[in-house]
């Protein structure tokens, strides 16, 4: 994904208590290096938010992060978005001419792990219409505990390429990145905040457009649709 559409993603995740989705929607706003512009109605843009006081919001970094309470290497007890925003700031610092595009990947990034892949149910409609299954991120059921993500970031292992063997039943869950790749390059992925799910996924008139709550869903559902109208190939081929 673009720095645009993650950081798209982050409002969406923030609750958008502003509105910038809106305008992000209707073309009078656009991310130009690290500030939000906007367009007046002379059609004249101007430099209006800085991308930091956008992923250092302090209600919007709760709603996407969460506030529970987490242990770091300092002995420190502090919340999960405090953490998260102190990662925010570091990668800022890290690299500079592009720190603003590091900022807005590593606040995507940092979002709680089902936002950026798919969910079970839509991993499981993926496997059955023949999605590959080496993957890093998967969900996995048992008979003991809840469905839940199974990964290189939870057990800090190197990337899982392909499910473990065992009696439980894996689903590769891709990421956006992940799907966008195996999708026409015309696609476009934006938020629909008005639309049912939230966002939009679209091609061109004749194939139409999906719509899911996050955006790796939206794009799933649109491979779904072009996989199970046999249009892929036709894609590859051209």
């Amino acid at each position: 994904m673009k720095p645009e559409e993650q950081l798209k993603a982050i409002l969406k995740a923030q609750g958008d208590s502003y509105g910038y989705l809106s305008y992000f929607d209707n073309g009078t706003m656009q991310l130009t290096a690290d500030y939000l512009s906007y367009k007046d109605d002379d059609g004249v843009w101007s430099a209006s938010t800085h991308v930091l006081a956008v992923l250092l919001d302090t209600e919007g970094c709760k709603a996407a992060y969460g506030e529970e309470k987490i242990e770091e290497a300092t002995d420190v007890y502090v919340s999960k978005y405090q953490w998260n925003s102190v990662q925010i700031i570091e990668s800022w610092h890290s690299e500079e001419g592009n720190n603003w595009r590091k900022a807005i990947k590593t606040a995507y990034k940092l979002l709680p792990n089902e936002y950026i892949t798919v969910s079970l149910e839509v991993a499981r409609e993926m496997k059955k219409a023949g999605w590959g299954q080496k993957a890093i991120w998967f969900w996995t059921t048992t008979d003991e505990f809840d469905p839940f993500l199974y990964g290189a970031k939870m057990d800090g292992t190197q990337p899982t390429l392909t499910p473990p063997s065992s009696d439980r039943e894996y689903f590769a869950a891709p990421t956006v990145e992940e799907i966008l790749r195996e999708l026409p390059k015309e696609i476009v992925i934006t938020p629909a905040p008005f639309a049912k799910g939230g966002w939009r996924v679209a091609w061109d008139v004749k194939n139409g457009r999906s719509y899911c709550d996050t955006p790796s869903n939206a794009a799933a559902k649109m491979w779904i649709y072009l996989k199970e109208n046999n249009l892929l190939d036709t894609i590859k081929e051209s």
